[in-house]
């Protein structure tokens, strides 16, 4: 029975963490995305007032 207690918290430890990283992967993603997307808006932001006068 301990044998299968400590398997039990073995896995849920190593689930617990795998799901840790998988946010924190999520999460460095976001980050990145919104940096691109940051740079892409100042880039486009020059052109915008040649497009109203049209």
């Amino acid at each position: 029975p301990d044998n299968q207690n400590e398997l039990l918290e073995v896995l849920i430890k190593t689930t617990l963490a795998v799901i840790i990283e998988i946010n924190l992967a999520l999460k460095v993603e976001i980050i990145t995305e919104t940096e691109v997307s940051y740079k892409t808006e100042t880039i486009i932001d020059p052109t915008e007032p040649f497009s109203e006068n049209v």
